[in-house]
């Protein structure tokens, strides 16, 4: 039995499928193995890169939240572009077209765009993942080739999945295109929760 969450997944298929999809997804060390970050390292590594920004260039002036809250916000905006599905230098637009308070609250979606992508980078220079990298390079890049799927079909036979209500767009547009493959399946939606939604999480489309 493999208990596993779809970031889980895709970690595992990445890890297992590395050399096939280093230099398509634009990693720049494609002889060297991946590094794959948690939270806390991701943070890490962006308040490394965006302290002296903060510093000498002075973004975020307007914003006076405390600065491990403001790094683990542009790594939140990036997990929540890979979970809907969308890129993640799309994150400003999206954030300025949800607004709808003073005009001069734009520069700060422009400032999480700058570093979000700044991170991103480095990202791909240095082979790190953090989760947002690691679901887009499964997502994009490995589920679409049938010797993914036809792996993952051979490996996986059956299927359990609770509190289907709690998991992202992603996943469940992955299940819906797997599902067919299994020889059995239990997906289990909880009625009474969803009083709180993590990460993205998508109650109506799992329903």
């Amino acid at each position: 039995v493999a208990v596993l969450t779809v970031g889980g997944l895709a970690q595992r298929m990445v890890d297992l499928f590395w050399p096939m999809v280093v230099e398509k997804a634009g990693f720049a060390l494609p002889d060297e193995l991946p590094s794959f970050l948690t939270l806390e390292t991701a943070q890490y590594y962006m308040a490394r890169l965006v302290q002296p920004l903060l510093d000498e260039e002075g973004l975020f002036d307007s914003v006076t939240i405390d600065r491990n809250r403001l790094y683990s916000q542009i790594i939140d905006n990036l997990n929540k572009a890979a979970v809907m599905g969308f890129a993640y230098n799309e994150i400003a637009e999206r954030l300025k077209r949800a607004w709808v308070g003073e005009p001069g609250q734009n520069r700060v979606y422009d400032d999480v765009q700058t570093c979000a992508n700044k991170f991103r980078q480095f990202c791909l220079e240095h082979n790190l993942l953090d989760f947002s990298l690691q679901l887009e390079v499964f997502w994009k890049f490995l589920w679409p080739e049938q010797f993914c799927r036809d792996y993952l079909s051979k490996a996986y036979r059956h299927l359990i999945f609770e509190n289907l209500e709690e998991d992202m767009p992603v996943a469940h547009d992955l299940l819906r295109q797997w599902l067919p493959q299994f020889d059995s399946a239990l997906l289990i939606y909880d009625w009474d929760a969803g009083y709180r939604r993590f990460l993205g999480a998508d109650p109506d489309g799992a329903y």
